[in-house]
């Protein structure tokens, strides 16, 4: 015979409809912002947005309290969608220089999926709040980290002297920065091949094992 349901069994809250239409507001303004970051508006307006949403002006404010909280809720909404693109799988790789094209890749994949978004927060930086810019250096940390888990061996290989120096330099070749000044900042747009090309001898030389 089943044990009777004890008093904490109870059923989950639902969420009424107010509660609902409040989160598809907010959903769609920063779907809205998002998408107009993405097609090359890189500050729009609140007017911009709320036209794109569907909704009022009045209701963004009712929201969120500024521009920069959409901003912030539509760069949550991309993390969500760009979070397959960030584990690096080298199963069955032994190969030194296949690992660097893969890490390469899936970085530079990442990085162009995020730079509309990431350039409209670099517009805004003098701005952005304590919360928004710690979750930029969190995500930068992460990358940091893996990086160091994946290149282990070659990491601990370099003299004692120069292994903290040489990951620093690592670390900044695998940027979002490094990857934006190398497609736009240097007098010329280069290709996703020719900064996949310099990334990967960059990471090569450093850590000192020859490109075959």
């Amino acid at each position: 015979m089943a044990d009777p349901p004890t008093k904490s069994s109870k059923p989950p809250k639902k969420r009424d409809g107010r509660t609902l239409r409040a989160e598809r507001s907010r959903l769609a303004v920063a779907r809205a912002m998002l998408e107009l970051i993405r097609e090359g508006h890189p500050r729009p307006t609140a007017a911009n947005v709320a036209e794109r949403a569907g909704v009022s002006l009045r209701l963004v404010f009712h929201h969120f309290n500024d521009m920069e909280s959409v901003l912030r809720r539509a760069s949550e909404l991309q993390a969500r969608e760009i979070a397959p693109m960030l584990p690096v799988d080298f199963s069955g790789v032994t190969s030194f220089d296949q690992k660097v094209a893969i890490f390469v890749e899936r970085r530079a994949n990442l990085y162009e999926a995020v730079a509309p978004v990431r350039r409209a927060m670099r517009m805004a930086m003098d701005s952005l709040s304590a919360e928004t810019l710690e979750g930029l250096h969190l995500v930068r940390r992460l990358k940091r980290e893996q990086f160091d888990h994946l290149f282990a061996e070659q990491i601990e290989a370099l003299p004692d002297d120069v292994r903290e120096d040489v990951r620093a330099a690592c670390h900044a070749a695998q940027s979002w920065l490094n990857w934006e000044n190398l497609r736009t900042h240097q007098g010329t747009e280069r290709s996703i091949e020719d900064c996949m090309r310099i990334v990967r001898v960059t990471l090569h030389r450093l850590l000192g094992v020859p490109a075959t």
